[in-house]
């Protein structure tokens, strides 16, 4: 054996053979048995299983239904002890320039950095792992030398952009330091960030440092998600694990699993101002214009036109981070209620009139005097399904989701999903639904625990 052509590094990139997926990171963990794969959709029925490679808002993911009736099943117990069916299936790869033929574990790897893993039972007598280097076999499009980093800060003052041109030559690439005010978010279907003065994407970088973001945790956590969808390095990996308490990191996190929300564009005011031709063209009026951080309709407007914003923004402080939305004509919105891994309740909203033209889009009155209760046995399978994976990807087993539709083109757009649903209202009718809800759920927990 020709023990130099058997190194490999503690990253690869693999390709799917005989499926139009390449170039996919792979973690190679010699600490693991088996490997794993990202699968979504997977369905067992007479003997037959289907499943699709990685999942939607994945740059990997093509949307093929895969099937075999070659496959084993084994049932396992999660740390909570609930019994769980895992499945592994044949596939094929090519890493470097050989195939072959692997087993993997179906995995839920969407908040993994590398949605594939190669473990010690494929490894062994193939395989020698140099843990101090990456992409031996496999070297990625991206330059192994000349690297690029960001470092994003609070502060970028001269002693931070001194003291990283001076780390920057350490590793012969560069550094380039900015604050996290300088960000502008496209969120969308395709959603990007990018520096306002240089127009540069994040996803150009092949590290992103986000340092010093305890007072900028929401734009770090919008940040943190947006790399994970483009497969950028980042650090810290804490922020996989926050919270959100904004509108702009449920968006992104939102979008960058495939969920329509309206398309917005959120940055400071000076920057939405500076950019503003670009930003009015893409998103049309009216446009809904909010704070990230407000609620309950305060700092929420319905602009009508460019000089309407611009009125708006000039006497907002500069501080202050603001959504450019889509407007979504519509006939009111839903207000989904998921406990645990159901819908339990749903309340409809119509729409209202308002004196105040910029406040015409909001359909929450004093007392909930427009919400009806619906049986969400009659909710749209599609409602039901978008309000439990929205739920899910945000880690709420308590949510409101708020859901709407517009009325010309029937799409449904998810609008928030709230951690803290409006529970007790004016409305007796409402809050006496929600009590009797929420006391048959938490039966439910403490019974199953």
């Amino acid at each position: 054996m020709d023990v130099t052509n058997t190194v490999i590094g503690r990253n690869e990139l693999v390709e799917i053979v005989d499926h139009p997926i390449k170039d996919v990171p792979a973690k190679i963990d010699t600490g693991a048995d088996s490997c794993a794969i990202w699968a979504t959709d997977i369905k067992e029925s007479d003997g037959k299983l289907t499943f699709s490679l990685f999942g939607a808002g994945s740059v990997y993911f093509t949307g093929e239904e895969l099937s075999t009736d070659h496959y084993k099943v084994t049932s396992v117990k999660n740390s909570f002890g609930i019994s769980e069916r895992r499945y592994t299936v044949l596939l094929s790869i090519k890493l470097g320039t050989k195939r072959y033929r692997v087993r993997f574990n179906l995995a839920d790897r969407s908040k993994n950095h590398f949605p594939i893993l190669l473990g010690k039972r494929f490894l062994n007598k193939r395989f020698l792992v140099d843990v101090s280097r990456n992409y031996i076999l496999t070297a990625p499009q991206k330059t192994l030398y000349n690297k690029k980093v960001l470092v994003l800060t609070s502060n970028p003052n001269d002693a931070a952009k001194s003291f990283f041109k001076q780390v920057a030559k350490g590793f012969s690439g560069s550094v380039d330091v900015i604050s996290y005010d300088e960000l502008i978010f496209k969120i969308d279907e395709h959603p990007s960030v990018i520096i306002a003065d240089t127009l540069v994407d994040l996803a150009d970088y092949d590290l992103v440092y986000l340092k010093s973001r305890k007072n900028k945790l929401e734009q770090a956590m919008a940040v943190a998600s947006y790399l994970r969808y483009k497969n950028v390095i980042y650090r810290d990996e804490e922020l996989d694990y926050m919270i959100s308490h904004s509108k702009l990191s449920e968006m992104m996190e939102l979008v960058t699993h495939a969920f329509s929300v309206p398309k917005a564009f959120v940055a400071r005011t000076n920057y939405i101002l500076a950019n503003i031709e670009e930003i009015t063209v893409q998103i049309g009026f009216p446009a809904v214009v909010k704070d990230v951080f407000s609620d309950r309709g305060k700092n929420n407007y319905l602009i009508h036109d460019k000089s309407e914003l611009i009125k708006l923004l000039n006497k907002s402080p500069d501080e202050c981070l603001f959504a450019v939305q889509k407007y979504i004509p519509n006939d009111g919105f839903l207000r989904v209620m998921v406990l645990g891994k159901e819908v339990n309740m749903a309340i409809s909203r119509s729409g209202v009139t308002h004196t105040d033209p910029q406040k015409a889009h909001l359909n929450k009155t004093v007392g909930s005097t427009n919400a009806i209760l619906v049986d969400p046995t009659k909710l749209d399978g599609q409602v039901v399904s978008i309000s439990l994976r929205a739920a899910e990807v945000m880690r709420r087993q308590i949510a409101g989701v708020d859901i709407l539709q517009d009325k010309n083109s029937g799409k449904w757009y998810i609008l928030e999903v709230n951690s803290a649903p409006q529970l007790y209202t004016n409305n007796r009718q409402l809050t006496q639904a929600k009590i009797s809800t929420l006391a048959d759920y938490f039966k439910h927990e403490l019974e199953r625990w």
